[in-house]
């Protein structure tokens, strides 16, 4: 917790691009009008926080992670208004290791 408050910060920048670089224009409508609606400008804090919400947090068995990944690992999954419909809930996972940001996907990554 203490570590949270510049560990939220990393998040935000972090989700911003990920949404920009990764998802942004990745598919969609033709139609031009239709497109915007899917893909809405996000290049800030207030932006990222209309478009994204927090809906889980899920702790590994702390024995696999460690095996796995080296460390201590946490996902926190978010749900997210870009994109359509989320008929497949695919959201955002974000993984940190050891509370540094180790990677971004859909929320699946966590399962």
């Amino acid at each position: 917790m203490e570590k949270w408050p510049k560990l939220q910060s990393k998040l935000i920048e972090a989700l911003i691009k990920y949404y920009n670089e990764e998802e942004r224009f990745a598919w969609g409508p033709d139609d031009e009008a239709e497109f915007e609606t899917w893909w809405p400008e996000i290049e800030t804090r207030d932006a990222l926080l209309q478009a994204v919400t927090p809906e889980t947090m899920v702790i590994p068995w702390d024995f696999t992670m460690e095996k796995v990944k080296g460390g201590r690992y946490v996902y926190l999954l978010f749900s997210r208004t870009w994109g359509g419909e989320d008929w497949d809930d695919n959201g955002i996972g974000v993984g940190f290791l050891n509370e540094e940001i180790d990677e971004i996907a859909y929320k699946d990554i966590a399962f």
